[in-house]
């Protein structure tokens, strides 16, 4: 099947919420429709990704069509989303997790203490609404994101005097130190 037809009987199975359709599409082309759908994630559409959430659980449903050991990969990819490390921002992922973990059971006494560690993790705890814009803050909202205008500021040209050595003296490589 075409890539196009491929996106587009996945896309109508999803937007249908045909999971048996999904199910017989994904058993076809297994790695490439979990791509799809974790890409789906980050819509800026709340009922499609939650729609690509319970799509991601349906396909992994799916004990014929996905192994073990692809869903476990799925789900270690899940949890490299979810650390800084990765430098994503993880839109619908700890919900994918969750939902995949209900539909298959057997990797919750594996994965399920690691997303809850995650979750009571201090530096991750977000309280109040995200906010949405285009240098990296996000408002959580129905409206559109919206751009906003910040004040540029002056480049500094050298460090605070606190900092800086006032009198600079060679180094013992015959460099000038300064900032010792």
């Amino acid at each position: 099947m075409p890539g196009g037809q491929w996106k587009t009987n996945i896309d109508g199975a999803v937007s249908n919420e045909d999971w048996s359709v999904l199910v017989q599409l994904a058993r076809r082309e297994p790695a490439k429709t979990l791509r799809y759908l974790t890409s789906r994630l980050c819509s800026a559409d709340a009922p499609l990704k939650w729609k690509a959430v319970r799509a991601l659980a349906a396909v992994a449903g799916d004990r014929e069509g996905m192994s073990e050991n692809r869903i476990r990969r799925l789900l270690q990819r899940f949890l490299w989303l979810l650390t800084d490390e990765s430098g994503n921002v993880p839109y619908g992922v700890p919900e994918a997790f969750g939902e995949v973990l209900v539909a298959r059971p057997e990797f919750q006494a594996e994965f399920l203490p690691l997303l809850c560690s995650l979750a009571y993790d201090p530096e991750r705890i977000q309280t109040g609404p995200i906010e949405r814009e285009f240098s990296g803050l996000w408002v959580e909202s129905d409206s559109p994101p919206r751009p906003v205008r910040r004040k540029r500021s002056k480049l500094l040209t050298a460090p605070p005097t606190s900092i800086r050595n006032p009198k600079p003296e060679a180094s013992p490589a015959g460099r000038g130190a300064g900032f010792d």
